[in-house]
């Protein structure tokens, strides 16, 4: 109950800053999604790579930081779409940086450090694109944003909390033994729910668009 707590409270913080900064002050909200895509890259150097010192994964870290910040900044109209090819050039300097500094190594260090940056990286710098009536016509509200995360964390949090009450059932053991049948059927069914609510409040799709 304890840890459900944690999670529903660190949820609502995360959802509260996520409805502040899409409506109010969107240059932080690209600040705080670029602090959470590279916490999430280097998690995932920690799940993909043997050695995880500072000299070795640096370089991703800044590549990813560069990459997002392109878009980003685009996003906010601070410079012409045509600079966007500047991303493919970050990784060419991402793979001659790892060359230098992990030699023979370097070819799966840039392999996993360029599937980091698209898997993690550049679905989250996307979403400011969702803050720029230019850049995605007809879905530059933050509605088509905030209700997404709204829809995510209300599974989320149901998920766990029908786990851990009727959880009998082991969804996928060898991948996450915690997770169960009951709780992501759970999860799903609030999910729609929520989906349903948002519906009702958001400008931007229907209903069956939501769920």
């Amino acid at each position: 109950m304890k840890n459900l707590i944690i999670r529903t409270i660190s949820g609502a913080v995360f959802v509260a800053i996520i409805i502040f900064s899409a409506i109010y002050a969107t240059m932080a909200f690209s600040l705080f999604f670029l602090i959470m895509a590279l916490l999430g890259l280097w998690e995932f150097q920690q799940l993909t790579k043997e050695e995880m010192s500072l000299r070795a994964n640096l370089p991703a870290i800044i590549a990813g930081a560069l990459a997002y910040a392109l878009i980003a900044l685009y996003a906010h109209e601070y410079f012409d779409r045509n600079l966007l090819w500047l991303i493919p050039a970050v990784f060419v300097v991402l793979a001659s940086v790892n060359l230098l500094i992990n030699g023979q190594e370097s070819l799966v260090h840039t392999a996993i450090d360029g599937l980091g940056i698209l898997y993690v990286v550049v679905p989250l710098a996307l979403l400011n694109l969702f803050l720029n009536p230019f850049a995605v016509p007809g879905y530059h509200d933050p509605w088509g944003v905030l209700g997404m995360f709204l829809i995510l964390w209300t599974h989320d949090t149901f998920a766990y909390l029908t786990g851990s009450m009727f959880g009998k059932h082991s969804l996928y053991k060898s991948i996450s033994p915690k997770k169960s049948i009951e709780g992501s059927i759970g999860g799903l069914g609030f999910a729609i729910v929520a989906a349903y609510v948002v519906s009702v409040f958001s400008p931007v799709m229907g209903l069956w668009q939501w769920i």
